[in-house]
Order: C-alpha cells, then structure tokens, then sequence
C-alpha cells in the first residue's frame, strides 16, 4: 500500500523516514531498508532498527533475535564474576579494566544483539583481521587470550555455554615473527644514559625520583604511583615491593643516587589531598595520586612526555622504556644472575625451581645494581645532574 502524503516523523531526530510505498525506511550503506509499515506505528519499526542497526551498519545481515544468551549478556557475567576477585584482591583492577575494553570492542564488531550459539568462525576471522589492520601484536595477542578466557569460563567453570566455542585457525595470537618484524619496524624502546640523564636535567622532584626507580629497579609508572612508605629502606637502601600485576616478590638494591633523590624530595614533598594518601612515597605537585586504581589515566606518562620535550630528546619512547632499558643493560653482562634480575623486575617463575626458593641473597641483587649503574654513569663518573638538590 503506498502513501500519496507520507506522516511526518514522529519526533526530531527520528532516524526512520515514510516511504511511499508505505513502509518506515532508512538508507544504510548505499541500500534501502525497510523496517515495517507505517500503518502499524512508529514504536514498532524503531524497535526493529535498533535491533538490527549495529549488523546493518556494518554491512552485515542482522541476525535472528530469540530469547537465548547474548554477547553483552555473557560478558557482563564475566565481569561481574571477575570484579569479585579483584575485591579480594586476587587480580588488579587494570585486569578488570582490560577484560571490559576487549568485551566493548568484540561486542561493537559483533553486534549488540548477537547469540552466542549464533557465533561461527567467521565471525572470529572478521574480528581478527579488524585487529590485524589497527593494532600491534601485543595489543592483538592481549585481546585473543582475553576473549577465549572469557568463554572458556562460560563454558568450563560457569556452563552457561553447552560446547567450546569454536575460534577457528585465525584467531590466535600473532606468531613470534609478527612481533619481531614490528620490533625491528618500531625500533628499540630504550633511553641511553645520557639521554636519562637529560630528563633528570630538566625534571621536577618526584619525577626525578620516577625516572631513577625506573633506571635503577625497572619500576613501571604505576609502581612508582603505589610505592608506599612500608617497602622502602632508605637507611640501608633497599626496596621490598611486591610488584602489583603479578604479586610476585621483588627486592632490589637502590643506588646512592636514588636515594639522595627520594630524602630531597622528602623534605619537600607536598601535603597529601586525603588521608588514604598519606601512605604514598610520591605525589603530585598538588599532593594528589600519581596513579589510580580505577583508570589508566597516568601523569607520570604525561609528565614524561612534556620532559622529552623540554630536553630535546626526539625518542617517543614512553616511561615503561626504562624498564626495557634496565633489563638489557643487566643482560650485557656475561656474569650476570637471571635469579636476581627476575626478583628486581618481579617477574613470574613458573618453574618448579620457584616452589622451593624462599629467598634470594643480596649478593645477586647489588651486583645487578652495580651493573646498571656502572652503565649508567659510564661517561658521567661524578653524576653531576643527578645530585643537583630539587
């Protein structure tokens, strides 16, 4: 049936236009759909288009909806189950925060309104290869082992799926030459000495602390914003901070040069803004939190990134280049010891060898500091930058 005088729309911004051959009507990707007719209103034909719009602005044919379990439904179940264990402090929240940006991303490719039971390898190989075109490697193989927790919870510890999900060939992570080929493309994310030694030139008290934790122990940014006032022994130089994303001991000798950084910080570091932060080594200007449980927002990245500037150092390298820095100088060493060097960096040891160490001697530790400084003050024996007073 055709309308001579088509209605208007019903409201301003109604995304549905009458047809004259009677039906509501959009233009979706250079072709016209139709949503119902305009004689069974306008409620109907709306309803229809935001189900099915994510598919048909993706240029894919909208799926069938039943009442079985959807996409969002599924990750929302796992989000919820995942916040419990980082309540109990058995996973970080940034865990938490990555599982949900993946789940965005899958569900913006898949469609709002896709069963699970209506997932096909294909599906996966068009996700894959939205990845392949955007993002680098590590991204990509952090996402892919994101998504297959993700049902392999539903399906082993939750059974809200009755069989595996099938990912097909594809959608894996990208192969070791994949991550080489794009090192090499990338280059080295690493400072050299002098060029640490320019940001120290130009950076303010915590952040010249920041920059030699990251030098001298490989702390991350997020750790130097956590460092508490309980791991460190500036007396006898020494740091006991298990590391956050692993929870794995790590103990680590400080420099005479970190040190003298931290006590003249010290004696000027701003009033915490709350109580909570009171226990924090290193603040903000302003007192506040230089990293944050619930966001990824960070101002010790940006911080950094305005003293490459001000130093002239054209490296985009970001502050987590110190810690790659730090574990390959500790590597050109031909008497190096990888026990000490993995307890510095905190890193996991899924060996059974792990299970029966229960300590590690100093001796390793303050070798592996010595080795880095060494490198470090190399061509700068007195270091001058360095214990210039904040």
């Amino acid at each position: 049936m055709s309308t001579a005088n088509p209605p208007e729309k019903p409201y301003q911004g109604f995304p549905l236009f009458a047809h004259q051959n009677g039906q509501w009507a959009k233009k979706i990707c250079g072709r016209l759909r139709y949503f119902g007719r305009v004689a069974d209103g306008w409620e109907a034909a709306l309803e229809l288009y935001q189900q099915q719009r994510d598919d048909l602005h993706a240029g894919r044919e909208p799926r069938v909806i039943d009442s079985g379990l959807t996409l969002p439904e599924l990750w929302t179940e796992f989000l919820l189950d995942f916040k419990k264990r980082v309540n109990r402090g058995k996973v970080g929240q940034g865990s938490w925060d990555d599982h949900q940006r993946t789940g965005k991303m899958v569900v913006a490719a898949l469609g709002r309104n896709t069963l699970v039971s209506s997932l096909r390898k294909s599906d996966w190989k068009s996700v894959r290869d939205r990845w392949e075109e955007r993002y680098a490697p590590s991204t990509i193989a952090g996402h892919v082992a994101r998504v297959k927790a993700v049902f392999a919870w539903a399906y082993e510890d939750e059974e809200l799926i009755d069989v595996p999900m099938k990912f097909g060939r594809v959608f894996r992570r990208p192969e070791e030459v994949v991550f080489r080929q794009h090192r090499e493309k990338s280059g080295a994310k690493l400072f050299s000495a002098a060029e640490i030694r320019k940001l120290l030139g130009v950076a303010t008290p915590q952040m010249r602390c920041c920059i030699l934790l990251g030098i001298n122990m490989a702390l991350n940014n997020k750790d130097c914003g956590f460092l508490e006032f309980r791991h460190l022994d500036l007396q006898n130089g020494w740091v006991v901070y298990p590391r956050n994303k692993t929870h794995c001991r790590r103990k680590a000798k400080l420099w005479p040069e970190t040190v003298d950084a931290i006590n003249a910080y010290l004696k000027k570091r701003p009033k915490p803004k709350s109580r909570d932060l009171t226990h924090r080594v290193l603040l903000t200007q302003q007192g506040g939190p230089l990293a944050f449980e619930e966001k990824r927002d960070s101002p010790i990245a940006k911080q950094l990134c305005n003293l490459r500037k001000k130093a002239g150092i054209p490296s985009a390298s970001s502050f987590g280049a110190l810690r790659h820095t730090f574990r390959s100088v500790a590597e050109d060493d031909p008497q190096k010891d990888l026990t000490a060097i993995h307890c510095v960096m905190g890193h996991a040891d899924a060996s059974i060898d792990a299970a029966y160490i229960e300590y590690i001697g100093d001796a390793g530790l303050i070798r592996t500091a010595d080795r880095v400084r060494q490198w470090f003050l190399a061509d700068d024996p007195k270091a001058e930058v360095i214990r210039q007073d904040a």
